[in-house]
């Protein structure tokens, strides 16, 4: 018995307890106001616990649809300039009462430089040309997201 429980030691002494491969979900609700309500979901793809793939779909629905194209210019404004950095990709779509902005960033290839110059604020998740994948979830968690 003592042989068992000191393989099982080893085995979990060499081969660590936490996974480092995997995929992450984390989701929020909110209702900003009694005019909107938002969905967001983020698909966090990781291996040797770094971030490889980021995929974010936030759905904005609004009571009033004749105000939906302004939040459609707003938000198409602001990843402009990250839809011109190689491996990251923004796509905003209007579906009856929802926008739908979907964005797929693979950090395996992208050029992390450039995140950091367009946003002083990527530096806090972005070490070594890397996201760790703790990092990015414990943001999550602190913003109100459930994560599994």
């Amino acid at each position: 018995m003592k042989k068992i429980i000191y393989i099982v030691a080893l085995v979990l002494l060499v081969t660590g307890c936490s996974k480092k491969d995997g995929t992450i979900t984390c989701t929020s609700t909110s209702t900003p106001n009694e005019e909107v309500k938002l969905k967001s979901t983020y698909i966090i793809t990781y291996k040797n616990n770094y971030v490889t793939r980021l995929k974010t779909t936030e759905i904005i629905t609004v009571k009033d649809k004749s105000n939906i194209e302004t939040y459609k210019d707003v938000l198409e404004n602001s990843y402009k300039e990250y839809n011109k950095i190689k491996y990251y990709s923004n796509v905003i779509s209007v579906e009856d009462n929802n926008l739908i902005s979907s964005t797929i960033i693979n950090y395996d290839k992208i050029n992390t430089n450039k995140l950091i110059k367009l946003d002083k604020n990527n530096q806090s998740i972005i070490k070594n040309k890397k996201v760790a994948v703790d990092d990015i979830k414990n943001i999550y968690v602190k913003n109100g997201c459930k994560c599994k």
